[in-house]
């Protein structure tokens, strides 16, 4: 596999709210995600105006105040440093299409984009043969290893398609199953940190992008409980920091209200 292995960082800063789910304690930060065309600090080089978290409790998702790679986008338009870069026992979440995974990183834009940047892997020709082998369908998840970094590729549903018109149950359906595979594939790891995004955001969130924070937060929360219920690893799961990343200081609300609302 190409790519780099970002040096580890210690600790993750931001504030925290508390929530409960399914009666553990459950922590609540802030959320975020990272701009392509824009050079990324050197890991440890944070926001020194944040504290650091502590371990939390077992079951929580935490809404964390950056994107994956450690970048928060201010109302402004200004990006910072706010959290560590990833390390080798943090796993990261590229939601990106179908037709990129099967096709070249090349091109991509958003998150996505500044994700393979980061890794190494813009300028090849094709995603791993384990990831196109895997990921031939919207929904479908692989975690790959570019050098120590773990990385789950899963194609995101593009909320766009006439399927999902007017459709907010197969939205919902769709999204839990993307999570769900997200999470079997976390465990498949065997790491203890998760940083999410909303899977179908940007791009292929169509007319639901008022009501994707709140779809987010239902699926987030079915996809634990049937991960939970149904796989042999689960206790791990619960033991794990799972953050959904929130890029973009201006939508950050809206994912602490919803994750707040479903997980209270």
């Amino acid at each position: 596999a190409t790519g780099l292995a970002p040096k580890p960082a210690a600790g993750r800063p931001g504030g925290t709210a508390r929530l409960s789910f399914a009666g553990a304690e459950q922590s609540q930060g802030a959320g975020g995600e990272p701009k392509p065309t824009q050079e990324l600090n050197l890991p440890g080089q944070v926001d020194d105006t944040h504290t650091h978290l502590q371990a939390k409790h077992s079951g929580v998702i935490l809404v964390a105040p950056w994107g994956v790679l450690g970048k928060r986008r201010s109302a402004g338009g200004q990006d910072r440093q706010t959290a560590p870069e990833p390390d080798a026992n943090t796993v990261i979440v590229d939601p990106a299409g179908l037709a990129f995974l099967q096709g070249s990183p090349a091109g991509a834009g958003g998150a996505a984009g500044a994700i393979y940047r980061w890794l190494g892997i813009i300028s090849q020709p094709h995603f791993p043969d384990e990831v196109k082998d895997a990921v031939k369908e919207e929904m479908k998840a692989k975690l790959h290893f570019y050098g120590k970094q773990p990385v789950i590729h899963v194609a995101a549903p593009d909320l766009r398609d006439l399927v999902y018109h007017n459709q907010p149950h197969e939205v919902l359906e769709a999204l839990t199953i993307a999570y769900r595979n997200t999470f079997v594939e976390f465990l498949a790891s065997k790491k203890t940190c998760l940083r999410m995004l909303p899977i179908s955001s940007g791009m292929f969130c169509g007319e639901y992008r008022e009501q994707l924070p709140e779809f987010t937060a239902k699926a987030l929360k079915r996809a634990f409980e049937e991960t939970v219920a149904t796989h042999p690893s689960a206790s791990h799961l619960k033991a794990c920091e799972l953050e959904l990343c929130i890029y973009k200081e201006e939508e950050l609300a809206a994912y602490e209200a919803a994750i707040g609302e479903q997980f209270s």
